[in-house]
């Protein structure tokens, strides 16, 4: 990834030959084992070059390639806890 908030090119993001499930975890901030799917998302590579609007935070990055990944590519988010974990 290069460009975007804190960088010296913040107002364009690119992504170049990252898989799927590089763009998620950015995105969501978790790790790959967190992450699970068809056996494409961790193989297909893809190009991605997207505007940041002036004053963007990291978390509003985030937040737009969220919104792109559910708008192109239908990604569904299902979160869980895993058993035996004490949420409190």
């Amino acid at each position: 990834m290069s460009g975007g908030p804190g960088t010296s090119d913040p107002g364009q993001i690119a992504y170049s030959n990252v898989t799927l499930v590089d763009l998620v975890l950015d995105a969501y901030d978790v790790r790959a084992y967190q992450v699970k799917g068809p056996s494409w998302l961790d193989s297909d590579r893809l190009d991605v070059t997207a505007k940041a609007p002036s004053g963007a935070t990291r978390d509003d990055a985030r937040e737009m390639m969220r919104t792109l990944l559910a708008g192109r590519f239908k990604l569904a988010v299902h979160r869980e806890t895993p058993e035996g974990r004490n949420t409190r």
